[in-house]
């Protein structure tokens, strides 16, 4: 009987290794597939995206300073 028991959990070792290895096998056939289309991703113009957001940035800069400006001449109002 204890021959039958070591026979099963090596076959039921056996059947879990297999399994392990499908599971393995298809998560490392993902992150490769995952890598390559990573690889195929156009680039990032990281220069003309500074120039974009700077010269957002300074165009927003008269706007800011006038109402900055106008919130000065409300506290100066209220504090008198």
């Amino acid at each position: 009987m204890a021959n039958v028991a070591g026979i099963l959990e090596t076959i039921g070792g056996g059947i879990g290794s297999m399994f392990g290895g499908l599971l393995g096998g298809n998560a490392a056939d993902l992150a490769r597939k995952r890598l390559i289309a990573a690889a195929n991703t156009p680039g990032i113009d990281t220069r003309a995206l500074t120039s974009e957001a700077l010269s957002g940035m300074l165009g927003a800069i008269p706007a800011a300073s006038s109402l900055g400006g106008q919130i000065n001449q409300i506290n100066t109002g209220q504090l008198a």
